[in-house]
């Protein structure tokens, strides 16, 4: 009985530490896509022109 005892209270503490646990997903390196959006949100708030644009854009193509 005691060993039962022991068991559900070793079971029970590892599930609840399971929860615990936290895994970082998220990427840290920018993708192409979100580097294109990037320069696509920066081009319509006036800080590229349409000549940055493109030439930021072509590297960044270039460099994936």
């Amino acid at each position: 009985m005691k060993s039962r005892f022991r068991f559900g209270v070793m079971l029970l503490l590892l599930l609840s530490s399971a929860a615990c646990v936290k895994v970082d997903t998220s990427s840290k390196t920018p993708t192409i896509g979100s580097e294109i959006i990037d320069l696509s949100r920066a081009r319509e708030l006036g800080k590229l022109s349409d000549r940055e644009y493109q030439e930021l854009r072509r590297k960044v193509l270039a460099s994936f």
